[in-house]
């Protein structure tokens, strides 16, 4: 992959995304940044971090996520199985939770667990650019931006976040 290819708004969990490639992205955010500047224009940036990405990953949604993706039959019932009938506990030295069934989450020390998050969260480029932001997403942290013309602007950026913590029902933290 070249840093080009990478620059789109998405990239993480590739073997071939490398710092310089977040470091290109920070230089083209602030190429937008600076241009609303001399234009006289302010820019609202707002960093977000999805609190326990990995943890939060409803399986009910990321089934009928890999099934619009075109996930079907064996494969949709192998991701099912993988996290079906899972149980949580935790053990301080010699002492143990319940165990409990584990409803949400992917594994993230898996092969697959990031594949997984990032199907999980793909879909949220482009609900969020129909508000008119910018958007840059890596691995389980998003940073959106819009030029600030109006009011109108403002609300816009407020609707895009409001979709995002609402559509995949993910705890977000917000850093502005």
């Amino acid at each position: 992959m070249t840093v080009v290819q990478a620059l789109d708004s998405k990239a993480a969990f590739t073997p071939d995304t490398t710092s310089d490639v977040q470091l290109a992205q920070i230089f083209l955010n602030l190429n937008d940044w600076t241009l609303n500047i001399e234009l006289g224009f302010q820019t609202a940036v707002v960093y977000i971090d999805f609190a326990k990405a990995f943890d939060t990953v409803s399986h009910h949604r990321l089934f009928l996520k890999l099934h619009a993706y075109g996930i079907l039959g064996k494969l949709l019932s192998w991701f099912s199985n993988f996290l079906s009938d899972r149980i949580i506990q935790t053990r301080i030295n010699s002492s143990s939770s319940q165990p409990e069934n584990l409803l949400s989450g992917v594994i993230q020390g898996s092969g697959v667990g990031p594949i997984m998050l990032v199907m999980f969260t793909n879909d949220l480029i482009d609900a969020l650019k129909r508000f008119g932001v910018f958007v840059k997403l890596f691995a389980d942290d998003v940073k959106i931006y819009i030029r600030i013309l109006n009011n109108c602007d403002v609300l816009q950026l407020k609707c895009a976040l409001n979709t995002l913590t609402n559509s995949n029902h993910m705890a977000v933290d917000y850093f502005c």
